[in-house]
């Protein structure tokens, strides 16, 4: 009998939203300023939620 190793790989690790600006192209900042306080907004309102 074959046995194989199975290894899972999405695990979700990362950082938090605001932490990712500087690993953006800097034509990307005026966007993420902008979307970052709703991403914020609503990943606390899930966290409510659970």
């Amino acid at each position: 009998m074959d046995r194989y190793l199975v290894i899972s790989g999405d695990g979700h690790a990362g950082l938090p939203p605001e932490k990712y600006r500087d690993y953006l192209d800097s034509k990307y900042h005026a966007e993420f300023d902008e979307r970052l306080p709703k991403e914020i907004a609503f990943r606390e309102m899930m966290e409510e939620k659970l």
